[in-house]
């Protein structure tokens, strides 16, 4: 079967940028959401740090739904490992991680993933929350990112949030829809698929708020 997923680039906050492998925009968005908290977590000062095996990636995986760290079994592959564990230990069904979203984030001195399952299944399977994977891994610096032509329409977005100054963003718009809009920071290098601006999170900015 082809692999009928898509790569969306999201930003929930000013300072919060994700991409997110799903069948659609809203699965991504809700499950970004759900998986934030455990990708911010794994970079908090005092993070338990085990890491598996260079023939694993180097990669240390934490289960989302007990805190087990890179359960260990003869034999199995780190990520084999802890699949069985989610399937004997949380009732996990195999057929589950085939459906998983993927949610990461990068930084220049590391890679943090989480697996997340679509959420009816998460909901017909008694989950408190859809995330139940988390890998992290430390990493080299990116090279810079190819600028490419940016669009003509120029849009400004604010961050809906009462408790900080209202802040706009100018982005050069791609296209957008119900869920959100596409486009890149105008300030920004940017290449690839443009970053996804949810519109639970941003809403337009007054015109007479663009300086562009």
């Amino acid at each position: 079967m082809p692999n009928r997923n898509t790569t969306f680039h999201l930003v929930l906050a000013p300072d919060c940028h994700l991409t997110a492998v799903a069948p659609d925009v809203e699965t991504a968005i809700t499950l970004a959401r759900d998986a934030l908290p455990f990708l911010r977590a794994a970079s908090q000062p005092g993070s338990l740090v085990v890491s598996s095996s260079e023939e694993d990636g180097g990669y240390t995986l934490t289960c989302l739904l007990c805190g087990a760290v890179n359960p260990s079994r003869p034999g199995r592959t780190a990520l084999v490992a802890m699949q069985e564990h989610q399937i004997e230990e949380h009732d996990l069904p195999a057929e589950a991680f085939q459906s998983a979203v993927r949610i990461s984030t990068t930084s220049l001195e590391e890679e943090r993933y989480v697996w997340a399952l679509p959420p009816v299944l998460a909901s017909l399977l008694g989950l408190a929350q859809a995330s139940y994977l988390r890998a992290t891994k430390r990493r080299k610096k990116d090279q810079a990112a190819e600028h490419l032509p940016s669009t003509p329409e120029v849009i400004g977005l604010v961050f809906k949030t009462p408790d900080v100054p209202q802040v706009v963003q100018t982005i050069h718009l791609v296209r957008q829809d119900a869920h959100a809009w596409y486009g890149y920071p105008s300030q920004a290098l940017r290449s690839g698929d443009p970053p996804v601006w949810p519109k639970g999170e941003w809403e337009l900015a007054d015109p007479a708020n663009i300086l562009e």
